[in-house]
């Protein structure tokens, strides 16, 4: 991320500034996901972010449990994760299949318009 000072001494993050300029076509779906999907190679996935991804669920649901309008720790198993360890894109489509959804898996942030089109379809 860029940022710059401009002379009033505030900083302007020059990124956000060419987003909100580009224009991305965003009624093709199926052209934004073959775009942006990359494969999540589970393998790859080392015993450090298993463990971080256990110590993020634990306090999430230290915060969770009893704040949401719903059961968190029921709602959380019916997504097809598990707090020991980094749940797998196969288990995640499985759980979200019996609602007509499904997930993908992307390289870092992708430009909110895009994001917003993939959550709506």
């Amino acid at each position: 991320m860029s940022l710059r000072f401009r002379d009033n001494g505030r900083k302007e993050n020059s990124q956000l500034t060419d987003l909100a300029a580009r224009q991305v076509d965003t009624s093709n779906v199926e052209k934004l996901i073959s775009q942006y999907a990359i494969s999540q190679d589970y393998q790859a996935y080392t015993e450090e972010n298993h463990q971080t991804w256990q110590h993020a669920t634990a306090e999430l649901e230290s915060v969770l449990v009893g704040n949401t309008a719903v059961d968190y720790l029921a709602a959380f198993k019916q997504t097809g994760m598990s707090v020991d360890s980094v749940p797998s894109l196969e288990s995640i489509n499985s759980a979200l299949d019996r609602f007509g959804w499904q997930a993908i898996v992307v390289e870092g942030f992708i430009p909110p318009d895009v994001f917003m089109t993939l959550q709506a379809n």
